[in-house]
């Protein structure tokens, strides 16, 4: 399986970048235990959201009908910049926070045949706009 991994608007879920996730210790803050079971209001927390997320991810990974299938998934940034790391085994956050996704990046993930997923290409800067 070969997943492409695009952003559509670079709009950050639930009003959160990754950055914003990790504010310093903050109340949101993806270095501290209770920051990660946190919530804006009517949102979902960090927790909530990998429980959706990497259930999914796995689930299409293991799919025999995606054996040797191209699969596009097409979400904010937000979410790639918050979930990819839990994911994709040479992906850090740390490199996420040096280049997030932004408008119109992707990234390209193979599954091995362990199970794993590899980050094999992406692209996370801007589009350059024609004069």
């Amino acid at each position: 399986i070969t997943l492409t991994i695009s952003n559509d608007s670079g709009a950050a879920l639930s009003g959160l970048t990754a950055h914003a996730l990790d504010v310093q210790g903050g109340p949101y803050s993806l270095n501290s235990a209770p920051g990660l079971s946190r919530s804006l209001p009517d949102g979902e927390s960090y927790l909530d959201i990998r429980a959706r997320f990497v259930p999914f991810i796995d689930s299409l990974v293991r799919d025999e009908r995606y054996f040797n299938a191209t699969l596009a998934l097409v979400s904010h940034g937000g979410l790639f910049n918050a979930m990819l790391p839990e994911v994709i085994s040479n992906l850090t956050r740390e490199v996420l926070f040096e280049r997030p996704f932004r408008n119109c990046g992707y990234a390209v993930a193979e599954a091995r045949p362990d199970g794993r997923l590899v980050l094999v290409s992406w692209k996370t800067d801007e589009p350059e706009l024609a004069d």
